[in-house]
């Protein structure tokens, strides 16, 4: 049944072109400057894709235990002083556990 409906719409005016993955050919001016622009987005997402990736891989292939790679000192040693962002985190809750019972904040 699915074939049936997939030849009546290859077959349809407009429609897709037989096995063709693509936009339908402009028919108009600003149609063939939204497929220009279609493409050169598609260009530069491929352009950052390629980059990150490219980065990526050369940084898991540079930065190997197999190739003598060490972690820094300063990694390997945790610190008892918490993070200033914790830090504020803990206050704003302390605040609100002391305010919640009079019912002071929104």
């Amino acid at each position: 049944m699915a074939w049936a409906a997939d030849g009546a719409v290859q077959s349809l005016p407009g429609g897709p072109a037989v096995r063709q993955m693509d936009l339908a050919p402009p028919a108009t001016q600003i149609a063939a400057d939204v497929q220009s622009l279609h493409y050169g987005l598609l260009v530069v997402c491929l352009l950052i894709f390629i980059g990150v990736f490219g980065v990526m891989f050369y940084s898991i292939l540079k930065h190997r235990k197999s190739l003598g790679a060490k972690p820094e000192a300063l990694c390997q040693a945790r610190s008892k002083v918490p993070s200033p962002g914790f830090q504020r985190l803990r206050i704003y809750f302390q605040w609100r556990r002391r305010c919640h019972h009079r019912k002071e904040f929104p």
